[in-house]
């Protein structure tokens, strides 16, 4: 039987003497942590250039260093990874750790949205639109992830003033500072609620802790 003719499996009751393993748990947890480290690298830069504007005299401005970039990049990309790990877990509460490999194990050419979209239907019988809330949460917060970890090389053609004859910022590393870092938080955040809300005998084991 064919992939598209083939039936999602059917969600099974909510077992007992189970445990699962949660390690999206940890990555929430890491990425907690490393917002903490966005917030001191943005004081410590913050302190920096008021010292310089009060010995030098030069009315510098504030720019994220590369301490508030690395943290903000980190934060970013273990959302994503947090956000996969709640899906992965969904399914294999939902329908179990067998059914639920043998099921989803190819569906990436979809991507985490589609596998998600999937499974909610056939868990409760919910067709989400493309454009809901949660699903373009999903797309959002993988688009910043690619980005950083599947960089795509580019060029620029000047002419002879030196001006740009194409630009193209679709390959470009999305935004670095401080307030990328907290967005991509409360997306995480808004999705695990989310989440929670269409599921929640589900949700409980996969909602912030």
């Amino acid at each position: 039987m064919s992939r598209k003719t083939k039936p999602w499996p059917s969600p099974r009751p909510i077992p007992t003497g189970v445990s699962f393993g949660t390690y999206h748990e940890a990555l929430f947890r890491a990425v907690r942590e490393f917002l903490a480290d966005v917030k001191r690298a943005e004081r410590e830069a913050h302190e920096e250039v008021e010292n310089i504007r009060k010995k030098l005299g030069i009315p510098a401005v504030y720019q994220p260093d590369i301490h508030v970039e690395r943290y903000s990049m980190a934060v970013q990309v273990l959302v994503a990874m947090t956000m996969e790990g709640a899906i992965d877990m969904y399914g294999v509460v939902k329908f179990g750790e067998e059914a639920a490999r043998k099921t989803w194990k190819w569906f990436h050419n979809k991507g985490p949205g589609g596998k998600l979209q999937e499974m909610i239907k056939a868990a409760k019988g919910i067709d989400l639109d493309d454009d809901a809330e949660i699903l373009q949460i999903v797309k959002k917060v993988f688009k910043a992830r690619n980005a950083f970890v599947h960089p795509k090389s580019d060029e620029t053609v000047f002419d002879d003033a030196g001006n740009p004859l194409r630009v193209r910022t679709e390959h470009l590393f999305p935004g670095q500072d401080g307030n990328h870092a907290r967005a991509a938080y409360e997306d995480l955040s808004r999705f695990l609620r989310l989440l929670h809300d269409i599921d929640p005998d589900v949700g409980v084991f996969i909602y912030p802790w």
